[in-house]
């Protein structure tokens, strides 16, 4: 799913980092890395690391989990 134009979140830069390391550990448990897409599993590997996440890669992992997690 594409996301275009300005994504605006109302969360700080910490609180997006802490929501993806959330997402990431749940989909670490729940889901193979072979079941991901190439772009998905990109995006994973990018944000797995402590660097700032945008409000549009937070959109992007949420999508993922809600794809294979839920």
């Amino acid at each position: 799913m594409g996301y275009f134009g300005e994504c605006k979140g109302t969360q700080t830069p910490d609180e997006r980092r802490a929501e993806a390391d959330r997402i990431i550990k749940i989909l670490n448990q729940f889901v193979s890395a072979d079941s991901y897409t190439d772009t998905e599993l990109r995006l994973l590997e990018n944000m797995d690391g402590g660097t700032p996440v945008s409000p549009k890669q937070l959109l992007w992992l949420r999508d993922i989990k809600t794809k294979y997690a839920e």
